[in-house]
């Protein structure tokens, strides 16, 4: 990843896709992008990483993913979409995934 002195989220114009906000930022020379996973999969998730990979912006952080909550029977399918959202972030070649890990409620510690 190239050093970047700073980064603008797409979050910080919520009304534009993310193709608006990578024409936008190389247009000004951004050289570098926040990018919630949500935005991504809206876009679409193969178009988004092509477009993002071809424009030469850096992708910093990937953000939202999860809010899981880790109650059976559903553990397989909160690791199925945690994985599958990591790979997206690998893809982008991001340095920082933020991930919502959700609440443990009753659990202990080592149950969650």
């Amino acid at each position: 990843m190239r050093e970047s002195r700073f980064a603008i989220g797409e979050i910080t114009t919520p009304n534009w896709d993310l193709g608006q906000c990578i024409e936008a930022w190389c247009r000004y020379e951004v050289p570098a992008m926040g990018l919630s996973a949500a935005t991504l999969e809206v876009y679409g998730r193969k178009r988004g990483i092509q477009e993002l990979k071809d424009s030469g912006l850096a992708v910093t952080n990937y953000q939202g993913i999860g809010c899981y909550g880790f109650e059976q029977p559903r553990i397989s399918e909160v690791i199925d979409s945690l994985v599958d959202q990591m790979d997206a972030a690998a893809e982008l070649d991001v340095d920082c995934v933020f991930v919502m890990s959700g609440p443990r409620k009753h659990m202990s510690w080592q149950d969650s």
